[in-house]
């Protein structure tokens, strides 16, 4: 069943399709561990949605507390032995004089 922004769906159904959707978006599962979601992926994901609905961020997988989304900023990060380091603005000149590559990641700051 495709959702349509201008068509009422009540909201069973809503979270019906969009369960059978989240097992499995472009052949990964939301929890599967070493899934990266790309900024693509989500875009493709919030589409799914009501474009009028707030956004939230829960604080652990089990969804156990929430908070307001603050904002979205592009990132200078590195991969420091498996893992993620966003790193401020002063800290990346150091990176790149030592030959680190240092890319950049959206990340979702919440309130």
């Amino acid at each position: 069943m495709a959702l349509s922004l201008t068509s009422p769906v009540d909201t069973a159904t809503m979270l019906l399709t969009l369960s059978r959707g989240f097992d499995s978006f472009r052949g990964y599962s939301f929890f599967q561990k070493g899934y990266t979601m790309t900024i693509a992926d989500l875009i493709e994901r919030l589409k799914l949605f009501p474009q009028d609905r707030e956004v939230f961020l829960s604080k652990d997988a089990e969804g156990n507390r929430y908070s307001n989304v603050y904002g979205v900023f592009l990132c200078p990060s590195v991969d420091e032995d498996g893992e993620l380091n966003v790193l401020a603005d002063e800290d990346v000149r150091g990176y790149l004089e030592d030959g680190v590559n240092v890319n950049t990641v959206a990340v979702i700051y919440p309130y």
